[in-house]
């Protein structure tokens, strides 16, 4: 969890934004946040004022505010990034957030139409929320028995307490929403008989596969561990070697809850070198600053085992060539293989949706789930959005698939009407 700035501190930040005409911080902004309005009222003592400002346009107000990766958003758009530095954007977020605490309004539905949310990670929140302010019946449809996705099941404690995520929901309660946890939707054909529109933001579930010998015996799901340690049945690793195999975020919010389990040491692979490695910066200082080991140019080849316990897993050196696609492709070393020990093996190396519809959505490249500009399926009353349309994606960006489907489900229902 991030440092909460001070008054001072935010004050002293909040008077170094310029205020430009063009916002391109704004503009960077997947859920477009008014990043300039909402410092003018910090800086003008209207705490309030600001949060309502964030609060309007980001759903997951204070989820944002801790996790939001501002590097490839609003601090990578800000025209004194190369000057004196960014304008420390999330911080301010979080910091409003954090100390306004200002209560939502509070409304029911007042049309008649009745919209399905299946799934309530980020993408589908924002559309229910989004859709409850045009005044619809919105059902959320959750498989788990609490809503939040990823952001409740698959990051690391250290990095993302559950407690913020409640906070954030807890201000949706009086929207007139219907959370249907615990409810696995077996059809979504069913789903568009009884209901006007229905929004699809399951996400992805599913550990990729590395298609290694006996990987079904000797390598654990990343995900699986996740949850474990996130819904507190997680098992201690004290003494054991921890071999996790991955270079993406997830892979690091692995890394660092083995190092809260106990374990004795704690080794990460990738088979491309850290400037490839697609992970947040500061996520990856934190996740060293814990003492876990980096292998890069790494890649496994198979388990080593002892009367079928497994000892080590057997690892092949590589190195990046440039084949004309757009990132370097790793090529096998001859003669460099060695040996990491392990007593266990995560496999982190992306995430795969289950892909069990009854309706006909024309997966691309059997990975994506194509989408128009307004986030329709190939169904006319269909919409969808998160990791299901994008892959493994961020918060803020999930939210704005969901935001941008509402406003299209509710552009719709108003053309049927009339």
């Amino acid at each position: 969890m991030n440092e909460l700035l001070s008054p001072s501190a935010a004050l002293r930040e909040a008077w170094r934004c310029l205020h430009c005409w063009d916002a391109p911080c704004t503009a960077a902004c997947p859920v477009h946040v008014p990043i300039p309005e909402f410092i003018a009222r910090l800086r003008a003592d209207d705490i309030v004022g600001a949060e309502e400002l964030v609060r309007q346009a980001n759903p997951l107000i204070s989820s944002c505010g801790d996790i939001c990766p501002d590097e490839d958003y609003c601090s990578r758009a800000c025209i004194l990034k190369d000057v004196e530095g960014s304008i420390r954007v999330r911080e301010l977020h979080g910091f409003v957030t954090e100390s306004a605490h200002a209560p939502w309004q509070r409304w029911k539905p007042w049309k008649a139409e009745r919209v399905a949310v299946v799934g309530a990670g980020p993408a589908g929140i924002a559309c229910a929320r989004e859709l409850a302010r045009f005044g619809y019946h919105v059902f959320v449809f959750e498989k788990d028995n609490a809503p939040g996705g990823m952001l409740r099941y698959s990051l690391a404690a250290d990095r993302f307490p559950v407690r913020i995520l409640d906070q954030d929901l807890a201000l949706m309660q009086g929207l007139g929403i219907t959370w249907k946890t615990g409810a696995c939707v077996d059809s979504l054909k069913s789903l568009l008989d009884s209901y006007d529109a229905v929004f699809y933001g399951t996400g992805r579930h599913e550990d990729a596969t590395l298609g290694l010998a006996d990987e079904e015996s000797f390598l654990f799901s990343g995900l699986s561990f996740l949850r474990a340690w996130r819904t507190g049945s997680g098992e201690s690793l004290a003494g054991k070697d921890v071999v996790i195999i991955g270079g993406g975020n997830v892979s690091l919010d692995v890394a660092s809850t083995a190092v809260h389990a106990g374990a004795e040491s704690v080794v990460l692979i990738y088979r491309r070198g850290p400037k490839e490695m697609p992970v947040w910066k500061r996520e990856r200082e934190h996740v060293e600053g814990k003492g876990v080991r980096f292998e890069f140019c790494t890649r496994p080849t198979g388990f080593i085992t002892e009367g079928g316990v497994l000892k080590a897993l057997q690892c092949q050196r590589t190195r990046l060539i440039d084949t004309g696609k757009s990132r370097l492709t790793p090529q096998d070393v001859e003669g460099y293989d060695f040996l990491l020990p392990a007593d266990l093996v995560i496999g982190s190396v992306g995430m795969n949706a289950s892909k069990d519809e009854d309706v006909e959505l024309g997966w691309k490249d059997k990975a994506y789930l194509p989408v128009d500009e307004n986030m329709r399926t190939k169904e006319k009353r269909l919409f969808a959005g998160g990791d299901l349309v994008s892959g493994e994606g961020t918060v803020v960006a999930a939210q704005s698939h969901g935001i941008r489907a509402a406003r299209a489900i509710h552009a719709l229902l108003q053309e049927v009407r009339s």
